[in-house]
């Protein structure tokens, strides 16, 4: 065993995560944490998969199948050594666990398969909506990618911003809409600039914003212009909504309680494109 191998690997986890730390160090922050992990496992497998992959597990407990249950070993030292020390979670994280989570899975189905009668037509059942399930999600992020929301802010913006339009961004570039009309000056997302340039349109995506620090000055001018207090008017606020029930919505993941935190948030948010009053 490389004791100065692994003490490293601590420090540099240490090192790197700060940034990135989510919750508080303690019994309580590993208590969240592991609820958090949890979730986001289920979360890759889907419900259907997460319930067979529990009953694998009590299956092989049962039957004292040591092979298998070693499998929880690698899943019980990842969290361990990696998450319990960066202390935050995100769902590509436990991509790993799924694939030892759809062994335990098929350890059930087999199970049902193998009694055979109406245990089968179950466990064919289970799979059929584990498959089916995931393939619906599948399509769904397709569908809310194709149809992300900030194209037609796109659009919007191409249609009214004229030569020489400053456009102020009050979130990263990477959240919003491109500016694809020619001539435009881009400003932000730093406040000081924001507020020098006067910009004719101001772009927000409130699921960035809600994650602004309290007390800042980020916040503060974001309150100020969600409660009318700066010279801009919403002039529009998109969100592409499909018009039929879809099993996967990004917005759930953004949602304030969410455990599970995931890029696929970003994905078709909604933006409030703003105009400054003087230039209405």
């Amino acid at each position: 065993f490389n004791l100065d191998g692994f003490r490293a690997h601590v420090e540099t986890l240490l090192a790197s995560g700060q940034a990135f730390r989510a919750f508080a160090p303690g019994m309580a922050g590993q208590l969240e944490l592991l609820r958090s992990a949890a979730a986001s496992l289920a979360f890759c497998l889907g419900w259907p998969a997460t319930l067979l992959a529990l009953t694998g597990v009590a299956l092989a407990w049962r039957a004292r199948e040591g092979a298998l249950l070693g499998l929880l070993v690698p899943a019980v030292s990842y969290h361990l050594t990696f998450l319990a020390v960066i202390l935050y979670c995100y769902d590509r994280f436990m991509l790993p666990g799924a694939v030892l989570g759809a062994l335990f899975a098929a350890r059930a189905l087999q199970h049902g398969l193998a009694r055979g009668g109406a245990w089968r037509v179950l466990a064919g059942a289970a799979l059929a909506l584990c498959v089916g399930l995931g393939l619906a999600r599948a399509v769904a992020l397709g569908l809310h990618l194709t149809h992300d929301g900030r194209e037609h802010v796109e659009a919007w913006l191409t249609a009214r911003a004229r030569a020489g339009d400053v456009v102020g961004q009050a979130a990263p570039a990477l959240f919003m809409p491109r500016l694809r009309a020619e001539g435009l000056s881009v400003a932000g997302p730093d406040v000081e600039e924001l507020e020098r340039a006067e910009a004719r349109f101001l772009l927000v995506n409130p699921a960035w914003s809600r994650r602004v620090e309290a007390g800042s000055i980020e916040r503060a001018f974001l309150d100020r212009l969600e409660h009318g207090q700066l010279p801009y008017r919403l002039a529009l606020e998109h969100r592409w909504r499909p018009s039929f029930p879809l099993p996967f919505d990004p917005a759930e993941l953004d949602r304030p309680g969410s455990r599970v935190v995931s890029n696929l948030a970003r994905v078709n948010p909604l933006v409030r494109v703003y105009e400054r009053l003087e230039a209405v």
